[in-house]
C-alpha cells in the first residue's frame, strides 16, 4: 500500500511540475529558430581572435529535423550516423553535434549555446591546445559550418520531470585536430567569391533570398561534443574510406583509449576534453572520428 502511495505521489508530482512549465518550442516555431540562429552569429561574429573567413550561418530544416528525431529518443549520447559518411544528411559528408542535458525551466537557446561558447576560456588558439572542455566551442565557430539546426525535448529519463535535452547539429561538421576552427585576421578579409560581409561574417549572397531568420528581431549543464579526428600525412593511402574508433578522453590530457566505454553521468565535475595537438588515434587512418566520453560538463 504505501509503495502504491508512493508511486501515485511521484506521477502526481511529475505532473504538476510538467504544467507548470512553458510549452517545449517545435522546430518550426519562429522565435525559436530566431534564438538558435542569432546566438550562433553573435558568438561567431565576435570571436577573440577575430576571424578573416567566419561564415555567416543559416537554420536549416534537414539538421532541425535531424536534432528533433534524435531528442525524441531521450538518450544522453551521440547517433551512430556521425561516424558515417552521408549516413546522417545526404548533404553533408559528416554532421557536426552538440548536446546540453539540464532543467528546461532554466533553458534557453541563447543560455545553453552560450554556455558551449564560454569554453573559450579553456581555448588557446595560438597553440590548438585545450586545458579542458573545448568542443562545444570550436564547432560553434568552425568558419565552414554554416547551417545549423536544433530542437528541445523534455525527457525525465534523464534526470527529473522537467529535465531537457538540447541539440544541434551541424553542417558540414567542424572539430578536426590540429586545425584551427578559423583563420586569424581582419573580420571578412578572407571571404568568398559572392560573400558580402555582415556583421563581421561571410555571408552567401545566394542564400539571401531564403529565409534568414537571424536577422528578426544559467545553471550547471550536461555537454557533448562531437570530435572530428584528422591525421595529417597519412602514409596509408589505399583507404578509401574514413576509420572509425570511439575513443575515451581524459581530462587534462588527450586520447587514452580507443574502445567503447560506457558510463553514467558522475556527481562530481568532470570534463570532455578536446585531444591536443599531436594526439592521434594508433594506426594510420586517413580520417577518424571520435565520441567524447560521457561526463558532466561546465556550467555557466
Amino acid at each position: 500500500m504505501a509503495l502504491k502511495n508512493l508511486i501515485s505521489l511521484w506521477t502526481l508530482s511529475l505532473c504538476v511540475a510538467a504544467s507548470k512549465l512553458p510549452p517545449v518550442p517545435s522546430i518550426t516555431d519562429p522565435q525559436f529558430i530566431d534564438q538558435c540562429v542569432q546566438a550562433h552569429n553573435e558568438w561567431r561574429g565576435n570571436v577573440n581572435p577575430p576571424a578573416a573567413d567566419m561564415k555567416h550561418m543559416f537554420w536549416d530544416e534537414s539538421l532541425a529535423k535531424l536534432a528533433k528525431e534524435w531528442t525524441t529518443k531521450c538518450k544522453f549520447e551521440h547517433r551512430s550516423c556521425l561516424s558515417k559518411p552521408y549516413e546522417c544528411n545526404e548533404d553533408f559528408e559528416f554532421v557536426g553535434e552538440n548536446i546540453w542535458l539540464g532543467e528546461f525551466r532554466y533553458f534557453s537557446p541563447k543560455a545553453a549555446i552560450t554556455a558551449w561558447y564560454n569554453e573559450t576560456a579553456f581555448y588557446d588558439f595560438d597553440t590548438l591546445a585545450c586545458s579542458k572542455v573545448c568542443g562545444h566551442y570550436t564547432q560553434i565557430v568552425w568558419a565552414k559550418s554554416h547551417k545549423v539546426g536544433c530542437a528541445v525535448s523534455i525527457c525525465p529519463n534523464l534526470g527529473g520531470p522537467t529535465t531537457s535535452i538540447f541539440v544541434c547539429n551541424y553542417g558540414p561538421a567542424g572539430n578536426f585536430v590540429n586545425v584551427a576552427p578559423y583563420t586569424k585576421g581582419a573580420p571578412c578579409s578572407m571571404c568568398a567569391e559572392g560573400e558580402k560581409c555582415v556583421n563581421k561574417l561571410c555571408q552567401d549572397a545566394s542564400l539571401q533570398s531564403k529565409k534568414d531568420t537571424s536577422q528578426r528581431t544559467t545553471c550547471n549543464t550536461f555537454s557533448l561534443s562531437l570530435v572530428v579526428l584528422k591525421t595529417i600525412g597519412s602514409q596509408d593511402q589505399k583507404l578509401n574510406s574514413p576509420t572509425v574508433a570511439i575513443c575515451r578522453l581524459e581530462s587534462c590530457g588527450g586520447i587514452s583509449s580507443c574502445s567503447v566505454q560506457e558510463s553514467g553521468a558522475s556527481e562530481q565535475k568532470g570534463s570532455m576534453m578536446q585531444p591536443q595537438s599531436g594526439d592521434q588515434i594508433p594506426g594510420n587512418p586517413l580520417e577518424s572520428l571520435t565520441r567524447v566520453h560521457l561526463e558532466k560538463g561546465a556550467g555557466v
